[in-house]
Order: C-alpha cells, then sequence, then structure tokens
C-alpha cells in the first residue's frame, strides 16, 4: 500500500488536493485504493467493483491464516469435572432471540441442562473464549461475516484446541447458500454445502459416532423441515432419509427422497475439538436432544 503522501486518487488519479486538510479516503470494503470523496468513489465504482470483492476476500483471508496460527490448547480451559457445563449461546445480530420467540423453549431446556450465557458481541465471544467454555451455538449466521475474522479465528483455535462449535436454531433458515458453502470450507476446511431444503422423515444413522447411537435420548425417526447439508461423509450425518421417505409437503406429491447422501444434521471433528451443524427451521422436540448431544451435555 502506497504511503500517505504519494496516493493517488484512483478515479482521478491526482493525489490529495493542494490547499486541502482532508487526506484521501481509503475504499471501505477493500482499503486498498483511495478517493478525494464520495463523488470520486462513485465515478469509479463501475471500474473497482471487479476487483474490490476479490481484494477484501484476499486480504481477509490472509488475515484469518495469521490469526489461527499457534493455537495453544492452553489457551482454552474446560469446565472442571462435575460442575455444571458452560454453553455459549451467540447471537450477533441484534434482537435475535427477542424476535424469534419460538426458540425459547429449548434456551429453557438448554439452560436446565448447562450454564448458558448469552453473547451478542464479537468482543464479548472472543473474552469469553479466553475462560472456562464447553461449547458454544451459534443461532444466527452473522458470524459468517468478513468484518467479524478476528473472532472467527478465535473460534478456530478454541475448536482445534478441543472445544465444541454447533451451528443450529436460525442459521440455516437465514444463511445465504454461497456464503455457507465458502465458510465452512474456509474456516474450517469442510466440504459442506447447502442441500435440499424440504419436509420428510429421518432416521438415525448407524454409521455416525457413537455419541449418538449410544444416547437412548435420541429418537429413532422423525419429521423435520430442515435445510440439507451436501457434500458430508457418511459417518458424519447424524440422521440420514431412507428410501422409505417422502417429500411432506402441502403442495407437492410425497415424491421419493432424490438424494439419500444428505443430512439435517452433522457432526465432525476437526483438531482435537467438533463443528455441528442442524439444519431444522422449526424447532422441532426432537431435534432439542440433538443439540445437548453435539454439545456434549449427555454421555458420550
Amino acid at each position: 500500500m502506497a504511503a500517505p503522501g504519494d496516493r493517488k486518487c484512483n478515479a482521478c488519479g491526482l493525489p490529495q488536493r493542494e490547499g486541502s486538510s482532508q487526506p484521501l479516503l481509503a475504499c471501505g470494503q477493500c482499503k486498498s485504493v483511495f478517493y478525494h470523496d464520495a463523488k470520486c468513489q462513485k465515478d469509479d465504482w463501475k471500474k473497482h467493483k471487479k476487483d474490490c470483492s476479490r481484494i477484501a476476500a484476499e486480504r481477509d483471508a490472509a488475515t484469518f491464516t495469521d490469526l489461527t496460527k499457534n493455537s495453544d490448547a492452553s489457551d482454552f480451559i474446560k469446565s472442571k469435572s462435575g460442575s455444571k457445563p458452560t454453553v455459549l449461546v451467540v447471537t450477533l445480530e441484534p434482537e435475535f432471540l427477542s424476535d424469534h420467540s419460538y426458540y425459547t423453549p429449548f434456551i429453557s431446556t438448554l439452560s436446565a441442562a448447562a450454564n448458558v450465557v448469552h453473547v451478542q458481541t464479537s468482543e464479548e465471544l472472543m473474552n469469553k473464549l479466553a475462560s472456562p467454555v464447553d461449547a458454544v451455538l451459534f443461532m444466527e449466521p452473522d458470524i459468517t461475516k468478513r468484518k467479524f475474522v478476528e473472532a472467527r479465528a478465535r473460534l478456530v483455535r478454541y475448536v482445534k484446541a478441543g472445544g465444541t462449535v454447533v451451528f443450529g436454531g436460525g442459521f440455516s433458515s437465514f444463511i445465504r447458500p454461497n456464503e455457507m458453502t465458502t465458510y465452512f470450507s474456509n474456516d474450517w476446511n469442510l466440504s459442506w454445502t447447502p442441500g435440499s431444503y424440504h419436509r420428510t422423515t429421518f432416521s438415525l444413522n448407524p454409521r455416525s459416532s457413537p455419541r449418538f447411537n449410544n444416547n437412548k435420548r435420541l429418537v429413532p425417526s422423525y419429521s423435520m423441515k430442515a435445510l440439507h447439508v451436501s457434500g458430508i461423509k457418511l459417518e458424519e450425518a447424524v440422521y440420514l432419509p431412507t428410501e422409505d421417505s417422502r417429500i411432506q409437503s402441502a403442495v407437492f406429491a410425497p415424491a421419493p427422497i432424490e438424494n439419500l447422501e444428505e443430512s439435517p444434521a452433522a457432526f465432525t471433528q476437526v483438531g482435537k475439538g467438533f463443528v455441528g451443524y442442524v439444519g431444522d427451521v422449526n424447532a422441532e422436540d426432537a431435534s432439542t436432544e440433538v443439540y445437548l448431544t453435539m454439545l456434549g451435555l449427555r454421555g458420550t
């Protein structure tokens, strides 16, 4: 990046205006080009927009890589054996839980099983991850935004050192497909991508982790409307559709499920820790036990 005295406006090519105390202003997204004012930026946008997102993404990727280096398990101390586990419930979108009150029964059940701490800012999240934390649950997808790159890197370090993070609640309802693919790939090195979106009956996957198959509280099968996750390994699927599963809809015919390898709930190991996803969009009662099991609140 050019030194302040050498910078030129990307629109007109001129340096800081003579006699002006106002320095050239950086593009708010990529921060790699500069302008005299909003007019210059607007005039240049048609040309610059082709490079702007690419430059910003490359910068954030480099920053993320630097931040996730040298992970130290001592940064993340688990709760002492026998104490009530601590679970962070993260909603970076303001008023998310109050605006989506149908999650209240689930939060109440979770609070009975764990010491639940509601986190609403990225700064608070990073501070909490420096204290004893057993698991983190994201109820919406704001964490995937580029502006939270530092918190995302801290989260990856936490998981690789032995922590657990689960993406559920409204995450599947509000995440954009391309953003979900990019997030799981870039941050977690997972090939998880958005799959089908429909309701059907799913059965517990006998090839999933013993964490799930040994938990008798999990129902053998149940109906759920979900954004499936695709690109998973078979053993990562907690529930799967079967050959008897049919699309359940008031509009469409009960057609057989075409892809039996997509899952409404997936769980996998990353480093020494775990990453989970629950695509249920209607907060089904049976999904509560899936969350509790993923978060390590049931016997494993």
